[in-house]
């Protein structure tokens, strides 16, 4: 990687286009505190903002879980893991001593937590900062079970930086300069902020230069150019960067919305990225052979980041943005007209009882029917395509349509036009004679039944 500044022009990349990004960043007011961009391995532009410069450290948040993968991949490749591992089989000193262990917690593996699919919505060691970070994923009560939907939680992280550090006998950081090849540099100065127990802070901790961001950047994008890298790494890396998981139910702005790899975002125009909070960035267009990073403090603008990610797109690509994917996976016809009874219902009276989809994938049109309060109602969507028709329970318009992720999972996005203003979503994981159904409303007041996640099993077929 080489950081020896040429001009844009040379690289064809126009000095006007980058101008025009500068000065759209400016205008709309965002924060920044450096810009770098990188074409043809070759770096075109480096700007800092007062009181930033090249060699002072940055606060990089979530990005560092993208480091934490990269480690991860090290050690997979040297065969000290492997990615179906279940994770409480690591740290034995850290799973509760009086009670049995959870079995969403005994099922969850590596390849969960690297694709933020663990049994957890939220990051366990909130729940209790006093008490050890690393423990209480182990410890706290889970709500699904793993695999069967996308939570960014920063614990998952947080448990696989205590991994690497357990199994190379290393600092993070230092386990990571170790093993990458020569041309990857990370500037000396760089390292991780450590919880109250000694554990890094993977998934929100670092502390490096900008620069620090491209080298790491290029290895994931050109991981075929180092020679002294194993075919086994670079194809761990091919898998992190790729689209693993769905993030359309959480995803909050368009580009969290493209997919996640292993604690790598997909984002558009078959894109990915490293991603911290405030606008800490790693953007890598391989069609275009183009990274672009920055560091900015968006904290206190809604959706800043995607600003920034927007500018770049508008200024730095030569084609319009395009959404991911191309080709759409098709659900299993297997788990259609299917009766699940959720498991529980019974002692939750505003639960739904029973589930159904009708799906017809050639005419694009389905329904999810449930059954609440024991009443049976029915949610028309179409697949690929938004129909209107009445949001049952509460009697409101909606358009509604209907994704499959993969081909056992569905995805529905209902949007409420009516007096309520909101929208509700459905994700839908078939797993063998199991339904999981995860749920989340967005609306003020009404529709808190769609909230959640419940566990049904096959009880027959539907027939009209």
């Amino acid at each position: 990687m080489d950081f020896t500044l040429t001009s844009p022009e040379k690289e064809g990349l126009s000095p006007l286009s980058i101008a025009n990004l500068i000065e759209e960043l400016h205008n709309l007011e965002i924060p920044m505190h450096s810009l770098l961009i990188v074409k043809n391995d070759r770096l075109v532009a480096e700007n800092y903002y007062k009181p930033y410069s090249q060699d002072k450290l940055h606060r990089m948040f979530s990005v560092s879980k993208s480091l934490t993968s990269i480690a991860i991949g090290f050690l997979y490749s040297e065969g000290k893991l492997s990615l179906s591992d279940p994770i409480y089989t690591y740290f034995p000193d850290k799973l509760p001593k009086d009670v049995p262990l959870h079995p969403s917690i005994e099922k969850m593996t590596i390849r969960n937590l690297l694709t933020m699919s663990s049994c957890h919505s939220a990051t366990t060691y909130k729940v209790n900062p006093k008490k050890d970070w690393v423990a209480s994923f182990f410890m706290v009560e889970p709500d699904h079970e793993p695999g069967t939907t996308f939570n960014y939680d920063t614990s998952a992280s947080h448990v696989l930086g205590a991994l690497v550090e357990k199994l190379s006998h290393m600092k993070l950081l230092d386990y990571l300069r170790s093993k990458c090849p020569q041309g990857i540099k990370i500037s000396s100065q760089a390292y991780f902020l450590e919880d109250p127990f000694g554990s890094p802070l993977a998934g929100s901790g670092l502390m490096a230069k900008t620069r620090d961001l491209l080298s790491l950047g290029h290895l994931v994008m050109k991981p075929e150019v180092y020679p002294e890298l194993s075919p086994k790494f670079i194809q761990y890396i091919e898998d992190a960067k790729s689209y693993q998981v769905d993030t359309s139910m959480k995803g909050q702005t368009l580009d969290e919305r493209q997919g996640y790899g292993y604690q790598i975002w997909r984002i558009r125009d078959n894109g990915f990225a490293f991603y911290g909070m405030g606008g800490q960035l790693m953007m890598a267009f391989p069609d275009y052979d183009l990274m672009v990073a920055t560091t900015a403090d968006t904290m206190a603008i809604k959706g800043g980041h995607q600003i920034i990610y927007d500018a770049v797109m508008r200024h730095l690509l030569s084609t319009a943005s395009k959404i991911r994917p191309v080709s759409l996976p098709i659900l299993d016809s297997k788990y259609l007209n299917r009766i699940y009874k959720v498991e529980n219902a019974r002692e939750n009276p505003h639960s739904i009882e029973e589930i159904c989809l009708e799906l017809d994938q050639e005419k694009k049109e389905g329904q999810l029917q449930f059954t609440l309060k024991g009443k049976s109602y029915h949610l028309p969507f179409g697949l690929e395509t938004t129909i209107e028709s009445i949001f049952p329970v509460y009697n409101q318009y909606c358009q509604t349509k209907g994704t499959a992720t993969n081909n056992h999972s569905l995805y529905i996005q209902s949007s409420i036009t009516d007096e309520s203003i909101g929208s509700v979503h459905f994700h839908l994981y078939y797993e063998g004679k199991s339904l999981h159904l995860h749920m989340q409303k967005y609306e003020e007041d009404l529709f808190n039944e769609f909230t959640g996640h419940l566990k049904a099993y096959f009880t027959g077929t539907y027939s009209k």
